[in-house]
């Protein structure tokens, strides 16, 4: 065999073994696919469990009832503390820690209110019609938790309640209801500003 004849067989041998390499190697897809949850190994599953832990929290002011007057305390909400955060605390309630130091809401359950955002300076607060079943009392201690919770937040000046859609009469310490914006001044007569933090 000559010499030039031998170099041709090592290169198709050569390009032979790159051509099978190649049919070998790994699928190309032109996007993503997503493997099924049932064929990720299992440390790679995701856990129906888990909660989502926020990236970063900071305090946020929360008005409780005790004794019938308002008291302020301090929850972690995740940052940047917002309408929203907020008033979702404050409808948990007070912690076990602080049930045992006879704090409690005005507010029975999350349900009573429905939504709540900031509009131009206002947190526009939706209740439920749930809410005219609370007693005359702790409607007046729960519009007091929800106007000083709120206005406790930087850009907030008054808080505005609504039931589907319209704006809705709310008790004041004074004896009267209002059903336009009421502001922490309205309210601050039911706190207790010496206990709580």
């Amino acid at each position: 065999m000559t010499r030039s004849r031998i170099t041709r067989l090592l290169r198709s041998a050569l390009l032979g073994g790159v051509l099978l390499l190649a049919a070998c190697g790994f699928p190309q897809d032109s996007q993503a696919t997503p493997i099924p949850e049932d064929e990720l190994p299992v440390g790679l599953r995701s856990d129906p469990t888990a909660t989502t832990v926020p990236d970063s929290t900071e305090p946020a002011t929360i008005w409780f009832v005790s004794n019938d007057r308002l008291v302020r305390v301090l929850h972690d909400v995740e940052s940047p503390a917002s309408v929203t955060t907020v008033t979702n605390e404050l409808l948990i309630g007070p912690s076990t820690a602080e049930q045992d130091r006879g704090l409690r809401s005005g507010i029975p359950d999350s349900t009573v209110v429905v939504g709540a955002e900031l509009i131009r300076g206002t947190a526009q607060v939706q209740l439920a019609p749930s809410f005219a079943e609370i007693s005359p009392e702790d409607q007046i201690l729960a519009v007091g938790q929800l106007v000083l919770t709120l206005t406790n937040l930087p850009g907030i000046g008054g808080v505005q309640f609504s039931l589907d859609g319209a704006p809705v009469a709310v008790p004041l310490p004074s004896g009267k209801s209002s059903d336009q914006t009421v502001f922490r001044d309205d309210f601050i007569v039911l706190a207790d500003i010496d206990e709580g933090v």
